[in-house]
């Protein structure tokens, strides 16, 4: 009895430690400059969080920008990507498609795959930006992490957009 008392004991800290790793929630102005997005935030006037998750490698901001006319922002945006490995990957009328794959190579372990949406909202200087990334080096929708972006990630970014 006092085996089974243990084991209970075990598995319980063991499920409570392992669902405090898991963190999503808002992320602050911080976190999102942490991930190193820099090439989508045009002269921001404070970064908003939306969304994050850190299990699967996801977020959702949006900021206004200072840059007018907001067409000026899709000229700096392709400018500041140019030679870092991100490409557009067509768009649709209301957010444009950013993808990029990091093979693995050298100390690496695993490769990486990511994309990034941005939407400049109609009428006004409000940029949203969509973030997801996997480690794999398939397209973000051939992934578990694209099919968790299908349900969670994009449904929040088009409906911050269509506001």
């Amino acid at each position: 009895m006092r085996r089974i008392r243990s084991c209970t004991l075990l598995l319980l800290a063991f499920a409570l430690t392992t669902a405090s790793c898991v963190k999503s929630g808002t992320p602050s102005g911080h976190e999102i400059r942490g991930y190193k997005l820099d090439h989508f935030i045009v002269d921001d006037k404070g970064l908003v969080g939306d969304y994050v998750n850190f299990d699967i490698d996801s977020l959702v901001f949006h900021y206004e920008t200072a840059v007018t006319p907001v067409n000026e922002v899709w000229s700096r945006i392709n400018a500041r990507i140019a030679d870092t490995g991100w490409t557009e990957k067509g768009s649709d009328s209301s957010y444009r498609r950013y993808v990029r794959v990091t093979p693995m190579e050298g100390q690496r372990k695993y490769g990486s795959s990511e994309e990034v949406r941005v939407a400049i909202r109609k009428a006004s200087s409000m940029i949203v930006v969509g973030y997801v990334q996997a480690d794999s080096e398939r397209a973000i929708e051939d992934t578990q992490e694209g099919e968790f972006a299908e349900r969670v990630v994009w449904p929040l970014f088009d409906s911050l957009v269509a506001k």
